[in-house]
């Protein structure tokens, strides 16, 4: 117990979508195995289920970004149906560290499930930025810009290239990730994603370009 310890948590929004609650840590369990993530417990707690990783060393800190993209990967490879959300903690040092780590990765599914896209998955580290964007969000500026910057995809015949730029944009830029969300080819969702590209005049292969895209679709359909 005296390792480093990382924590997940999991919440599945519609729980009457799977037979039996045991169906969801044996998958979540067996999904981060394949990717090389082994968690030492997967239990019912506080209203989803809560696991952990742990290691003799310090995690490096682009591990977390690591655990993101896996988790992410993983719940796009749960069934949809279940509408699941997750939340990553921050590493932590022994029995009290784990506590910690738990905490931290349950409130962090908690602003996850804010999100109106699935699966959503949230790191602790981020929620300080999260707060940060949401006030920045509603200023009068970044709605003016985001009105501006999105207008070509805001007619009813483009609804389908906004949609998959916001999925897209909300997974990381993930194409097979937003194909996944969406139920569609990957070809489609390239094809959509040069016309998005094409009629924003944007390169979507920019992370700040991206970002600024991201924070563009949250200010005109904000999260609940």
């Amino acid at each position: 117990m005296e390792d480093w310890h990382v924590g997940f948590h999991l919440r599945c929004e519609n729980r009457n979508a799977f037979d039996h609650p045991g169906a969801v840590p044996e998958q979540l369990s067996a999904a981060l195995a394949r990717h090389g993530v082994d968690v030492h417990v997967v239990a019912e707690r506080e209203g989803g289920w809560a696991a952990w990783t742990s290691s003799t060393r310090e995690p490096a800190p682009d591990e977390a970004r690591r655990l993101v993209r896996v988790l992410r990967l993983v719940l796009a490879g749960l069934p949809t149906q279940w509408r699941p959300v997750a939340g990553i903690g921050w590493p932590h040092q022994g029995p009290g560290g784990l506590a910690d780590t738990l905490t931290e990765a349950r409130n962090a599914a908690h602003l996850a499930r804010a999100r109106e896209f699935r699966p959503a998955v949230e790191h602790t580290d981020e929620l300080g930025v999260s707060r940060l964007l949401a006030a920045w969000q509603q200023s009068d500026i970044t709605r003016a810009f985001a009105e501006t910057a999105l207008a070509p995809l805001r007619s009813a015949e483009h609804t389908h290239l906004l949609t998959t730029l916001r999925v897209f944009l909300e997974n990381g830029g993930s194409a097979a990730a937003t194909a996944r969300v969406l139920g569609l080819h990957r070809n489609t969702v390239a094809s959509r994603l040069r016309q998005a590209r094409d009629r924003l005049g944007v390169d979507l292969d920019d992370p700040s370009r991206r970002l600024a895209l991201q924070k563009a679709c949250r200010t005109l359909d904000p999260q609940p």
